[in-house]
């Protein structure tokens, strides 16, 4: 990762079993998928950015897949979306399409409203349009799209089930190109997501999991 931190995954047994990293996640299910085969991820939790630990992250500004400096490379075709960047929090929200007595991701409701407008959009409009609703409800985090295949996103559509992207990664396995330091200092994981009033604001539950830095 950039910010020379992995990603974690914490789940309810934390303490007695420990966090699982994404280096652990990457080799459990990443890893093991061979060429022609898919896997589609939404994770939106806090500091979720990387958190399957894949080598190509869009840069939405520059049009653009960016190569991780350190990669791991895999076969299989997988992508995430995230809810936020590696430094950043994920929000709760209420409304469409949950209930009004329910909270859900905010980025989980962008996801499902931009799918509903549009369901045969590219790869950057869906990431545009979630970005859209959220600035609009005011939510500053920003949703990242990682991938195992640096695909050509302008013809690609989005779709969970069809157009599985081949193998094109010449090398497999993970690179070691530079040694990085974590760029930032970070109070403990479990103070930053079970702070002051129990649960940190934005701290997203899926199952009995939390993401964490």
């Amino acid at each position: 990762e950039a910010d020379g931190f992995n990603e974690t995954i914490l789940p309810m047994d934390y303490k007695s079993g420990g966090q699982i990293s994404d280096d652990v996640i990457w080799g459990s299910i990443v890893w093991p998928l061979p060429s022609g085969v898919r896997l589609t991820a939404l994770m939106d939790c806090c500091h979720s950015g990387t958190g399957l630990d894949l080598p190509y992250e869009y840069d939405l500004r520059r049009q653009r897949w960016v190569e991780e400096i350190n990669p791991a490379h895999s076969k299989g075709d997988v992508i995430q979306f995230s809810g936020c960047e590696d430094a950043q929090t994920s929000a709760d929200a209420g409304g469409d399409p949950f209930s009004k007595y329910q909270a859900g991701g905010a980025m989980t409701q962008s996801f499902i409203r931009a799918f509903r407008e549009n369901p045969h959009a590219t790869y950057p409009a869906f990431m545009e349009t979630i970005h859209r609703h959220l600035k609009r409800r005011g939510f500053p985090q920003r949703p990242a799209l990682t991938s195992s295949q640096s695909f050509d996103v302008s013809a690609r559509i989005f779709s969970f089930v069809e157009g599985i992207e081949p193998n094109r990664n010449m090398q497999i396995g993970r690179i070691k190109r530079k040694h990085i330091r974590p760029g930032r200092k970070m109070g403990s994981t479990v103070e930053s997501l079970f702070g002051g009033l129990g649960v940190a604001a934005g701290a997203m539950a899926i199952g009995s999991i939390f993401l964490g830095d």
